[in-house]
């Protein structure tokens, strides 16, 4: 294509455009408008570079280790094992169960969460946003979603909706923190798209080629002299040979350069612009121009706390309230993610060396403080650095068990029908009941 195809081109789909607003560029003038701009957007997550922060966020929640816990009588800690939620969030891992609801959020604001019912309890997850939703609203009685080609209708009560602040209608919609960049995502994936063509075809020589003034070309003398450049110097043969002319002639050369375009500088703006609206540390990301040690460990403890920390606190939020509640035997069930913000070992360390020097800190004291088990004597009790003689230590000094226990959920469940038991017949629960009519309950129970 020479230039001035290519600008017949450009003129044409110009005029086709008429007098209409256009988003965007040539390439795809409905990238962000009506439906294509749900559809686009969410495909954008996997094709343009700058949605790697969203990447990043999503998989590293995907990944977060969770557990369930209870409480005994006496008020003790223990873990829940085999609970259905566990089991079905673990069941959802491709795609990732808490991946996908970061995505979602991030992305459009909007999480649905669909469950089937058997036996009375939720089972069969599913995740879906705003893209899905066919038919349905809050407050409506049901909610239709695509699901590949077909569709699945769910009744409200089976649907919880996770919605991000819409300040347009925060009741009803919901609106994802990624849109607020969504201008400098577009211009991004199009300073991508013209890097891209002008290797392809940059639509315009890199030589303007004329005679001077006072000299005269025909229109054979300029057909000979092309086919004549490209005899001579076409191939990789031919490259960098010199040319003669025997006629004066004027030869402009067409700056290609992309750092003096500013190109390359705007696509690293975009790309800090978009890391900082998450308030992701460049580290984060793998950027380390401007870093060091301690910058990188600073960065760990900022993208942990105030980032990843308040989207897992939420779910934690939306799962303790709305979800496990849907579970027989659960009401004393807590789903917990496990600590993700990293110890900051040098000021623990200083903490530590602070109090060993003013003799304020006990041995136990400092064991807990590195993760170490209490010491059950009372020479875990002692100051440490205190002058103890080695008549006063034990002969074996027994390390306290902190493991928390693990109790399984059917075991819970069966503690929590003696406890409804009991509380109803009136009757010690400490050996096993079994109900023989439930009609007579209230009268006895049978004990073996």
């Amino acid at each position: 294509m020479n230039f001035t195809d290519a600008w017949l081109e450009m003129k044409s789909l110009f005029r086709q455009q008429g007098n209409k607003s256009v988003t965007g560029t040539l390439v795809d003038n409905n990238l962000f408008s009506g439906q294509a701009k749900t559809k686009s957007w969410l495909e954008l997550y996997h094709e343009n570079p700058r949605m790697a922060v969203i990447h990043k966020i999503s998989e590293d929640n995907g990944a977060t280790k969770f557990h369930l816990t209870s409480k005994n009588n006496r008020g003790s800690t223990f873990y829940v094992a085999g609970h259905p939620l566990e089991k079905l969030i673990r069941e959802h891992s491709v795609p990732q169960f808490f991946a996908l609801w970061t995505a979602y959020r991030l992305m459009q604001g909007v999480v649905y969460i669909a469950f089937d019912l058997e036996n009375s309890g939720p089972t069969n997850f599913k995740i879906f946003t705003q893209y899905h939703l066919l038919k349905g609203a809050i407050g409506e009685d049901s909610f239709e979603f695509r699901f590949g080609s077909d569709t699945i209708t769910y009744p409200s009560s089976q649907v919880v909706v996770d919605l991000d602040l819409d300040l347009t209608s925060p009741y009803f919609k919901g609106r994802g923190k990624a849109e607020a960049i969504k201008d400098e995502v577009e211009t991004d994936e199009f300073v991508q798209k013209y890097i891209k063509y002008f290797y392809l075809n940059s639509a315009r020589p890199d030589l303007f080629i004329t005679a001077e003034k006072g000299e005269e070309m025909t229109e054979t003398d300029i057909a000979r002299l092309e086919s004549e450049w490209y005899r001579k110097f076409q191939g990789i043969n031919n490259a960098h040979k010199p040319v003669f002319l025997n006629w004066a002639a004027n030869v402009v050369s067409v700056d290609t350069n992309h750092k003096d375009m500013e190109l390359l500088d705007t696509r690293k703006f975009y790309r800090d612009t978009t890391i900082q609206h998450f308030g992701v540390p460049p580290e984060i990301m793998g950027i380390i121009e401007n870093s060091n040690r301690a910058t990188v460990i600073a960065a760990e403890h900022i993208y942990a706390k105030q980032v990843r920390l308040p989207l897992l606190e939420h779910i934690e939020s939306i799962i303790n309230t709305k979800i496990l509640p849907l579970f027989r035997d659960s009401q004393n069930v807590r789903f917990e993610f496990e600590n993700i913000i990293p110890d900051d070992i040098e000021l623990k360390m200083k903490i530590l060396d602070s109090g060993i020097t003013s003799k304020a800190i006990t041995i136990n004291e400092w064991r807990t403080a590195l993760g170490f088990p209490r010491i059950e004597d009372d020479y875990g009790d002692s100051i440490v650095g205190s002058k103890l003689s080695l008549d006063d230590l034990p002969l074996k000094v027994r390390v306290e068990d902190t493991t928390i226990a693990t109790r399984t959920f059917k075991e819970l469940s069966m503690e929590e029908f003696k406890d409804r038991a009991q509380s109803k017949l009136g009757i010690d629960t400490n050996s096993e009941i079994v109900i023989v009519d439930e009609k007579k309950e209230e009268k006895h129970g049978k004990r073996k």
